[in-house]
């Protein structure tokens, strides 16, 4: 490659007596006509080197001969080539270079004049101006919107498009929910009817109904109800004994069926001027045609046997009065389905409910201090005592105990699990569950060991391995 330039850096080989003055001349003179700047002249060899005929450019301006020619010369370059004809002139050869465009996410570059031998730019066709390319900036994108408003109950969208290239963002927005008012009544309740309450979302206006519950009968003591007018008539024949308090004074009386042969009770809210309090111990036991009840009256206490046998009651509702549940109060009243307990309800005694056999579902009021009914289970909150399941039942986590005859006899449970917690299982806990076909505890096989268990916990049910582990597993 001719005209290419190179910076002289002087070497000197090792020098021979006498020749001291002749290289300092040499270098002197070298230093003064190059000034330190670039020398274009010369060929490049085969390999790489420059070869520079320095001797024949030098003698007639210096007077350096000889020796001193060839040091000067070595100080610079490999080897000297006779026939150098001095350095030329460059001229370059220039192009334009058509620039590019800036996008949205990349810069761009201005156009511009090259020179194809030696890569020189420059802001003119001629040459004259070195200058490099501008660099043009990124324009960003430039986005058009779109938005599809978000409801109370379905998303919304946000889209981005960019004008230029295209480029589509999408962006969900969250529903909003619905943000209602109070409740206000728009139909009152009665004592035989229910009432109904509103409310209104106040940004897509959607109604929301409730009901409210009928109101209870207020009677005085002819049983005529203060609010409707209503006049409850007790079931003629049934009986009434004199309750006496703890002053010696009458209280009330407590109801039993006397001569009465019907299969629905009415039992009025007073007697003779005094509240109705109490069903009598076996009071209405052996009561075989007896479907149902209702009762108007404040009973507090139900007694021992109270409705023991009555094999056809198909619903008990305790009324929310009810304090006291005396022992064997429904024992096997075995087509109940239903149970409603009130919240006054805090004392219930053993085998209240024994041999309930088609029973399905349990609800315990939640104002109930001392029962829960979660999962269609009776609980005894403070203790964890699991005291009666159903066919529906879903044993809580909050478990401790199954009581003695929690499920015994019941023909509608099908599959029973256990929580880890569980430490005890009383007797025939789950005997006679005729149905019962599967059986798990979530705890491991090492802990249902140390489960303790009473006599015939599962005498007569058909369930075979029982299955261990969070889910059941075997």
């Amino acid at each position: 490659m001719r005209n290419a330039v190179y910076s002289i850096i002087p070497y000197f080989p090792k020098k021979s007596r006498g020749e001291g003055k002749i290289i300092s001349r040499s270098v002197r003179f070298l230093q003064k006509i190059t000034q330190n700047r670039p020398i274009v002249c010369g060929t490049l060899d085969k390999t790489g080197r420059l070869q520079y005929n320095f001797r024949e450019h030098t003698k007639e301006k210096t007077g350096v001969k000889g020796q001193g020619i060839a040091l000067a010369a070595a100080a610079i370059l490999t080897a000297c080539l006779s026939g150098c004809s001095g350095p030329e002139e460059h001229r370059h050869e220039i192009v334009y270079v058509e620039g590019c465009a800036p996008t949205c996410t990349e810069a761009g570059l201005s156009g511009y004049w090259e020179c194809t031998d030696c890569g020189a730019r420059f802001s003119d066709e001629a040459g004259e101006h070195p200058a490099e390319p501008e660099v043009l900036s990124a324009l960003g994108h430039n986005f058009a919107v779109e938005e599809t408003p978000a409801t109370c109950e379905e998303a919304g969208l946000f889209v981005s498009v960019c004008l230029r290239c295209g480029l589509r963002e999408e962006e969900a927005i969250p529903a909003t929910e619905h943000l209602f008012g109070s409740w206000f009544t728009t139909r009152e309740p009665t004592c035989g009817e229910e009432g109904e309450e509103t409310r209104v979302c106040a940004l897509c206006g959607r109604l929301e109904t409730r009901p409210l519950s009928a109101l209870a009968h207020e009677f005085d003591g002819d049983n005529t109800c203060l609010n409707c007018d209503y006049t409850c008539v007790a079931t003629p024949g049934l009986s009434y004994t004199l309750v006496l308090g703890a002053d010696g004074n009458p209280e009330g009386y407590a109801v039993s069926r006397g001569t009465a042969e019907t299969e629905e009770i009415v039992i009025a809210p007073y007697h003779e001027g005094l509240p109705v309090v109490a069903v009598a111990d076996g009071g209405f036991r052996n009561s075989i045609g007896l479907r149902s009840v209702r009762c108007y009256a404040p009973i507090r206490t139900i007694g021992t046997n109270a409705f023991r046998g009555c094999a056809w009651l198909e619903e008990i509702v305790l009324p929310e009065s009810v304090e006291v549940l005396e022992e064997a109060a429904f024992y096997a009243c075995s087509a109940a389905r239903t149970l409603s307990i009130g919240s006054r309800l805090t004392f219930i005694a053993s085998r209240s409910f024994y041999g309930m056999q088609q029973l399905e579902t349990i609800s315990v009021s939640e104002d109930n201090p001392v029962y829960a009914g979660e999962g269609n289970c009776l609980v005894e909150r403070a203790t964890g005592t699991l005291l009666l399941g159903a066919g529906e039942s879903v044993i809580p986590d909050g478990v401790r105990s199954i009581a003695d005859y929690a499920f015994y006899d019941n023909r509608k449970i099908e599959s029973v699990e256990l929580p880890a917690g569980v430490t005890s299982i009383g007797v025939s806990a789950f005997g006679g569950c005729e149905a019962l076909t599967s059986f798990a505890f979530r705890g491991t096989e090492g802990e249902w060991a140390r489960v303790e268990k009473g006599q015939e916990w599962r005498d007569h049910s058909p369930f075979g391995e029982i299955r261990f582990g969070s889910k059941g597993a075997s």
